[in-house]
């Protein structure tokens, strides 16, 4: 155990050193993002295109937008298709990025330094691949899903309701843990593939055993990158209550110009002292917010994944070799 503790820490301190030299390890995590807002955008313009639903310009016609979807909700035939088409681009798009990304932290741990090219070489290569395996899993988790909590429910709860509503919350509960156990269980699927250059198939057995076979590390890493990200969540939204704090104090002890006031009228209709420093309250709370928001997500792609996917491979990459995988899709 205590070998196994003081892994962790060597994996931890020297994927912490190698992302410093190698800030481009971010580089597919960015460009995830960029693109797969891109789509979302279409997606959305595109559903509202085939509506003829893009001018906006007036109340009656946002009151008309929302008449629409809501009429759409009889369709069950587009919208699947639609919502279904969207998530499948977006799966083959993150697993290509995905596998760029592995590539690049297994670069970057031979030979200390990556690039886009090491990028661009592993996302071609292994990002059907990794979409399979994805897929599979994917598919794997929804029939789970469905005999845990949707198949009781529809025996059990229109005859016997309250019996019905323990289900769902018992089912739920235990949904929940088994969704943990499998995403532990295959969290180093896309590295079989990049590293190992494993098939799907061959890439979730190889995750399986090893995941069994280092339970400790394993769970250690997982629990520690879990936690990280939401202390860095719950401190960035300490730092933003402060400056929300002492904004609210600043503007309580001093004189607040007419103009200001104009301003916060114009938002918010406001008469009274009290209520017009309340309405200051809310217009920076609706400030500070997106401003949270945007730090979240900046940490997450330019920080927490790079690192986490470092890490990981450091880890998949120390183990290996005592696991007995061997390459062109044959293990043990």
């Amino acid at each position: 155990m205590v070998e196994s503790i003081e892994g962790i820490e060597d994996i931890l301190g020297n994927g912490f050193q190698l992302w410093r030299r190698n800030p481009n390890l971010a580089l597919p995590f960015f460009l995830n993002f960029v693109v797969s807002s891109i789509l979302c955008c279409i997606f959305l313009f595109l559903a509202l295109g085939l509506s003829g639903l893009l001018d906006t310009t007036t109340i009656a016609n946002i009151r008309m937008i929302v008449d629409t979807l809501f009429k759409m909700q009889g369709n069950f035939i587009l919208i699947p298709i639609l919502v279904s088409s969207l998530i499948l681009i977006l799966m083959i798009t993150e697993s290509f990025f995905i596998a760029g990304a592995v590539g690049m932290s297994k670069e970057a741990i031979e030979t200390g330094r990556t690039s886009f090219g090491d990028m661009m070489k592993y996302g071609g290569e292994k990002i059907f691949h990794v979409f399979i395996a994805r897929f599979i899993l994917s598919l794997l988790t929804f029939v789970l899903v469905l005999l845990i909590c949707g198949c009781p429910v529809l025996i059990t709860f229109p005859i016997f309701p309250i019996v019905g509503e323990s289900i769902i919350r018992f089912g739920f509960s235990i949904l929940g843990i088994l969704l943990l156990i499998i995403t532990i269980l295959f969290m180093v699927m896309p590295f079989a593939i990049v590293i190992d250059d494993l098939s799907p198939l061959n890439a979730l057995r190889a995750s399986y055993k090893f995941s069994i076979k280092n339970k400790l590390p394993v769970a250690i890493l997982f629990v520690f990158i879990k936690y990280l990200g939401e202390f860095s969540s719950y401190f960035v939204m300490f730092i933003v209550a402060m400056v929300l704090s002492i904004g609210i104090f600043v503007l309580s002890h001093i004189k607040i110009p007419l103009g200001v006031w104009g301003i916060v009228s114009g938002i918010i209709p406001t008469s009274s002292i009290v209520e017009r420093l309340f309405a200051i309250f809310i217009v920076i709370f609706m400030v500070a917010i997106p401003i949270f928001l945007i730090i979240s997500e900046f940490l997450n792609i330019f920080v927490f994944k790079p690192l986490s996917t470092l890490w990981w491979a450091m880890l998949y990459i120390s183990k290996k070799s005592n696991e007995g995988f061997e390459k062109n899709g044959e293990i043990y």
